[in-house]
């Protein structure tokens, strides 16, 4: 069998790491942040996010309140329920799970979010403001994947930066992040249907990729030494295994892992410190609300 070449970007430990940095501010400056999170629904995905988010929540220190609508829940009352927490001043941070239902309207429910505690950072307003230079807050998945680079500890200021997803609203703040931070050289989108996707894949340095397509991306679409960060999150049911379901990434972990240089595992990659992000995100907004001064 050819060897596993790879390095692993462990997300787990950097994820702990800022878990016990966000603990320790919170401590010594007697901070009582909060987050609520909506969830509307009952997709077993979903609610495995909002689990680890809640558990998340409870090692550092972060009071946790989860609102639960069922599927059928009509817009108005998902609309009532944000607002409400919108005008509730014991709340920091608000996140609402995605994907919503089907039949809610997933642009105009974020847009009803109080952008000051957007700890997602996904508001138009924010995503605005990241554009103009002038963030309030940073999508804590934008975040996450760069911690995960600088992790690897390779410089990228020269390199080739590649976002695989279905739609270039994804990409969007990485371009911002990445070019105007000037972090990278250039930082272009491809989605998976493209004719030249293969070509533009093989030319990629680092390689973003979040299409929901388990073991999408080939050995044979890569070079060699590319980074991979894999930021797909794929429920599959394992018939015959003991397993009731197994998580798969967008990367065939096996065959890229012969040629990647590095490579984000799942699960225990992007998610640890998406999550991780979320938080310091709570934190922050609890301090810009109260005024305080970042030390």
């Amino acid at each position: 069998m050819p060897k596993f070449n790879s390095q692993i970007i462990n997300g787990r430990f950097l994820a702990d790491k800022i878990f016990h940095e966000i603990r320790q501010e919170i401590v010594k400056k007697k901070l009582t942040p909060s987050l609520a999170v909506i969830l509307v629904g009952d997709s077993k995905a979903s609610k495995v996010y909002v689990k680890l988010k809640q558990k998340a929540c409870l090692k550092c220190g972060i009071e946790f309140y989860l609102y639960e609508l069922p599927k059928d829940a009509l817009e108005k009352q998902v609309l009532e329920c944000l607002d409400f927490l919108n005008q509730d001043k014991e709340i920091n941070g608000i996140i609402v799970q995605l994907p919503l239902p089907k039949h809610l309207d997933e642009d105009k429910i974020i847009k009803a979010l109080d952008p000051r505690k957007d700890a997602d950072g996904f508001h138009p307003e924010n995503i605005k403001l990241l554009k103009n230079g002038r963030p309030y807050i940073i999508p804590g998945l934008c975040e996450g994947i760069i911690k995960l680079i600088r992790a690897t500890r390779e410089d990228i200021s020269d390199k080739n930066v590649l976002i695989v997803s279905n739609s270039q609203i994804f990409a969007e703040p990485f371009n911002h992040l990445f070019v105007k931070g000037r972090r990278v050289k250039t930082c272009e989108w491809v989605s998976p249907q493209d004719k030249n996707f293969s070509e533009k894949t093989k030319e990629a340095d680092v390689i973003i990729i979040a299409i929901g397509k388990p073991k999408f991306l080939k050995a044979n679409m890569i070079k060699k030494e590319v980074i991979i960060i894999d930021v797909g999150c794929n429920f599959i049911k394992n018939i015959g295994s003991r397993l009731k379901r197994a998580v798969w990434g967008d990367v065939d972990f096996t065959s890229c892992g012969k040629k990647a240089k590095w490579i984000s595992p799942v699960p225990g990659g992007v998610g640890p410190v998406t999550v991780a992000m979320l938080l310091a995100n709570t934190v922050k907004l609890y301090k810009q609300q109260h005024k305080i001064i970042s030390s």
